[in-house]
């Protein structure tokens, strides 16, 4: 990162257990010696240090109990996610919104404190399973190119794919095909956000989903599938949501459930 002065700010990921093996030379010349490495840096060499070389973890880490009904954790004390993401101060920020709506809701409607500390649980154990496939697959998309342990080893922790849950385009139903519920379709009663609070909500979950899905473009998803019966076409399907949804949402809705396999082509199309 260069700074106005005319120096940068440098950093070095090194492996943990590698890294500690190494204890008999100094951290200055590890990092000479790393820099000297770097493909990135050809045009940098016999770098001058204007300062100390500093070490700290980034070890990816979930805590073990991030909320309770008298505290919760938010940011890297929540969690912390693969430097190689780029996206810590995002979820930081993430945490930090949910964290005040389930504070809020522990202080002022403690009859929902165990829909909240659910949620808030919930969520960053997902966040934490989520972000450790999606680095995974860059260590592996890296490690099949260059090799090396560093890369395989962080690769290792690459989720198997579910089968693909995505419609085919041309498996999409005409404009007069029917469409029906997935039979992999599952309605469940979850904690989510709902506005200030946190509230348990008619929710969805499918295997084209990352995580079970409550709302979709602001509207309560789970009471319209509801709705949906075997023979309907799509246009019927926005039609008969209409009076809670505008057409154009309707139609956008309809088209993105189709292409995440929650609503499916019926047996006549």
């Amino acid at each position: 990162m260069p700074l106005p002065d005319g120096t940068y700010n440098t950093l070095v990921f090194v492996d943990l257990d590698q890294f500690r093996a190494a204890r008999s030379v100094t951290l200055a010349d590890r990092f000479r010696t790393l820099l000297d490495r770097s493909g990135l840096l050809d045009g940098c060499r016999d770098v001058e240090l204007v300062g100390p070389v500093r070490t700290t973890e980034a070890t990816p880490y979930l805590a073990a109990e991030s909320v309770t009904a008298q505290s919760i954790k938010i940011g890297d004390a929540a969690l912390a996610i693969d430097p190689l993401s780029s996206s810590g101060v995002q979820k930081a920020v993430q945490t930090a919104l949910a964290g005040a709506v389930v504070v809020n809701t522990l202080v002022r409607r403690p009859e929902s404190r165990e829909a909240a500390l659910r949620f808030y649980g919930t969520s960053l154990e997902s966040a934490a399973t989520r972000h450790r496939g999606w680095a995974a697959d860059h260590y592996a998309t890296v490690a099949a190119h260059r090799g090396g342990t560093f890369w395989h080893d962080r690769a290792a922790a690459r989720p198997v794919p579910p089968p693909p849950a995505v419609a085919r385009a041309g498996s999409l139903p005409s404009s007069d095909g029917s469409v029906e519920l997935s039979p992999r379709l599952e309605f469940v009663d979850l904690p989510c956000l709902d506005g200030d609070f946190v509230a348990v909500k008619p929710a969805i979950r499918h295997p084209g989903l990352d995580d079970p899905l409550a709302y979709l473009g602001g509207f309560e998803l789970a009471p319209l599938l509801r709705t949906v019966t075997a023979g309907m076409t799509p246009l019927e399907v926005t039609h008969a949501w209409s009076a809670r949804v505008p057409l154009p949402d309707g139609s956008r809705m309809v088209g993105w459930l189709l292409n995440k396999g929650i609503l499916v082509p019926g047996a006549r199309s």
